[in-house]
């Protein structure tokens, strides 16, 4: 990722469970659409903290690729990218993501498919 973009990319750690359930509850009729799963699993912070271990495990597998759309400004979770139903022997998967309502429109979905697509 380019140094002026205004978010990063990471693997989420626990440490942003509560930004991540923030995120979640304070979105819930816009993950309700997008991502209902992951917001059933992020209904309360300590959900949001399995949730990352979870995550984190089958990062470790390469099961799925979850990692957080981070903000530079507050360093708070601004969205999830997910790569699920990864085959690694024709090197392709399915993307999943979603941000919050408050960070739509600054082309940051776009510009962080474009880098996990080169995964």
């Amino acid at each position: 990722m380019n140094n002026s973009n205004p978010f990063y990319i990471e693997a989420l750690e626990i440490k942003n469970a509560s930004s991540l359930h923030k995120l979640m509850v304070s979105n819930l009729k816009h993950f309700s659409l997008y991502l209902p799963k992951t917001l059933e699993q992020n209904r309360s912070l300590e959900a949001s903290a399995e949730y990352i271990k979870q995550k984190a495990f089958e990062n470790t597998q390469n099961e799925t690729l979850t990692y957080a759309i981070m903000s530079k400004e507050t360093n708070e979770v601004a969205g999830l990218i997910i790569i699920k139903e990864i085959d690694l022997v024709k090197k392709q998967g399915e993307l999943a993501y979603g941000i919050g309502e408050t960070f739509e429109g600054r082309g940051w979905v776009t510009q962080a498919v474009n880098y996990m697509s080169n995964y």
